[in-house]
């Protein structure tokens, strides 16, 4: 039922950090808010995946439910993963768009 939901969490936060980026070039300087969101959407997107994964976790058959727990800590590694990922992203954007700011103040 939950299969795709770590492609869902990647897609979410790989859009976001195409729009945060797209933010930072309109507005000609770097936000330093949106790695930290990123990171947290990706952590929010981790807790969601092993929540699903433990839902219908049977403890008394384990064999059973494990589909559904790898399934679910697939979504908990890929949110992390892409959060921390794009963050890192955006990390080396921001220092990009500061380096030219600074040099084109120092050339005014």
């Amino acid at each position: 039922m939950f299969a795709f939901l770590h492609i869902i969490a990647v897609i979410t936060i790989l859009s976001l950090m195409v729009f945060f980026l797209y933010l930072d070039r309109k507005s000609q300087k770097a936000n330093q808010n949106y790695p930290s969101l990123l990171i947290t959407i990706g952590i929010g997107f981790t807790f969601f995946g092993v929540a699903l994964g433990l839902m219908d976790f049977n403890t008394d058959d384990p064999t059973a439910g494990l589909a559904v727990l790898v399934n679910g800590i697939k979504t908990a590694f890929w949110g992390s993963f892409t959060g921390v990922a794009a963050s890192i992203i955006l990390r080396f954007h921001s220092l990009m768009c500061l380096k030219e700011n600074v040099a084109e103040s120092r050339q005014d």
